[in-house]
């Protein structure tokens, strides 16, 4: 029987599989580590909820890593605040005057203010740069979780050992529409029941109610099936948080439509802090509109839309590691402008 014949891979280290991608799969890699790691360490003391509470902790350990970033783009504007006369006197220098010859003086004469006194007027984008692979990592990442938890991927192999017990077990998924051919992921067309690791890329799109599908159709002389609905119970609750399945999209449903909406909300909120910032430090010349202030109210309701709708697609620990970098952005925004206040009234 092939399961039997190749029983030897059947083990619960972490499998090797091909990378996802030349610069993601590293990446991945590497913040699989970390958050396997942080699991690790919380899973004893948080039990079903230790995987949202590390994704937590991990969003936590990111963004203080991108702090010394926060903080020099905080002191950037502060600074851009203290060259806003000059700013105002070059505009005034050049009020009127809208040929090209002109805009390229006044352009490098801010430029050369701005490199004189240490200003990136674009450093504020950088921390928002800096996230956004780590974002469509995590995406990566939570697309095939058991890859990078090995206590999940060390679940999955012991099912995936129990059903390929079963003779010629392919042919029933195979036979079963709603958890065959049609389960399979679209990327993925040419996957083969009969190897190990597609067949758990293919149990990883399973919902619950496929399991049960899948558990009804198989004969149970040939596998431990109260062994196998253990091991779904303790997976199921590794992958939940708050009720919510952290690998399976958010959905428009109740309760995984909380994190769209947070996502959301969230970024409105951390965008509106950071265009009123930035405002305080443009110039708006009397009778024009600011074409960077235009393009900052466009960004501060595109970019919570654009979040909102792709945490409804995305795994839904995807949505949890953008609402929680969110909110530690707020709380990092309030808190620095406290500290900067405070040397100001120095």
């Amino acid at each position: 029987m092939e399961g039997i014949r190749n029983m030897n891979i059947f083990n619960t280290s972490r499998m090797v599989q091909t990378e996802p991608g030349f610069i993601v799969g590293p990446i991945s890699s590497f913040l699989g580590f970390i958050l396997d790691f942080i699991f690790n360490l919380i899973n004893g003391i948080a039990g079903p909820a230790a995987l949202g509470i590390s994704i937590i902790i991990f969003t936590i350990i990111i963004r203080a890593l991108l702090l010394p970033l926060a903080i020099k783009m905080n002191k950037s504007m502060e600074k851009m605040q203290i060259l806003k006369p000059q700013i105002d006197a070059i505009n005034k220098k050049y009020e009127g005057k809208k040929d090209a010859e002109s805009n390229r003086a006044k352009g490098l004469e801010i430029q050369k203010l701005y490199s004189e006194n240490g200003v990136n007027p674009l450093g504020g984008c950088l921390p928002a740069i800096l996230q956004m692979p780590i974002f469509i990592t995590l995406f990566n990442m939570f697309q095939m979780p058991y890859l990078y938890i090995n206590e999940l991927n060390q679940i999955y192999s012991r099912i995936a050992y129990q059903i390929m017990r079963v003779p010629n077990f392919y042919t029933y998924i195979q036979n079963t529409p709603s958890i065959g051919i049609n389960k399979i992921p679209t990327n993925m067309p040419e996957l083969m029941l009969t190897d190990k690791p597609d067949l758990l890329r293919l149990f990883n799109s399973y919902t619950s109610y496929d399991w049960q599908t899948l558990l009804n159709v198989l004969p149970t002389n040939y596998y431990d099936i109260d062994y196998v609905n253990g091991l779904l119970n303790i997976k199921d609750g590794m992958e939940h948080f708050l009720t919510i399945s952290l690998i399976q999209p958010a959905g428009l449903t109740f309760p995984g439509v909380i994190l769209p909406v947070f996502a959301a909300a969230t970024t409105y909120f951390t965008s509106r802090m950071m265009m009123q910032k930035q405002m305080s430090t443009a110039t708006v010349e009397q009778g024009t509109i600011n074409p960077m202030q235009m393009q900052q109210k466009i960004m501060m309701y595109a970019m919570p839309i654009m979040m909102g709708a792709i945490t409804v697609t995305s795994p839904a620990a995807v949505g949890l590691y953008w609402v929680s970098s969110n909110l530690f952005q707020i709380g990092q925004h309030y808190v620095l402008n406290k500290i900067s206040q405070k040397k100001q009234d120095k």
